[in-house]
């Protein structure tokens, strides 16, 4: 079962995330073209887990970088679990791990650094 509500960006808005110092539009080529404000920015969801079960977290990730290097960092409740820094442009690249739920409720964020550039976001997912 998707935990993830919205994980392709397909509406106008970014229904189901909540924003922070960020604009997403949907991009043409699919998922959400995310362009943090400075210094820092991005998307967050909060997730109905069940405490101790472990979930399969995947997204598509990609950057279109001006003249400068991005960094993002991506969390689960709090702890990181991808960090990339001062790195070039890349075309979108599928992501994958595993997490454990530490509570009822869990947060899956996507912190991006202000770059000039953006960030494109598509196929978020959770599951068991």
């Amino acid at each position: 079962m998707e935990l993830v509500s919205n994980g392709r960006f397909c509406n106008d808005q970014p229904i189901g995330w909540e924003l922070f110092n960020a604009d997403v539009i949907p991009s043409s080529r699919g998922g959400g073209r995310i362009t943090p404000a400075h210094p820092a920015g991005g998307v967050f969801q909060r997730l109905h887990t069940a405490p101790r079960r472990d979930y399969k977290i995947s997204f598509v990730l990609g950057y279109e970088a001006s003249i400068r290097k991005g960094s993002l960092e991506v969390f689960w409740n709090g702890a990181s679990i991808l960090k990339g820094v001062d790195f070039p442009g890349f075309a979108r690249t599928p992501f994958s791990g595993r997490v454990t739920a530490i509570s009822n409720t869990s947060e899956l964020r996507f912190l991006f650094v202000d770059t000039g550039g953006w960030f494109t976001l598509d196929g978020v997912s959770v599951r068991p």
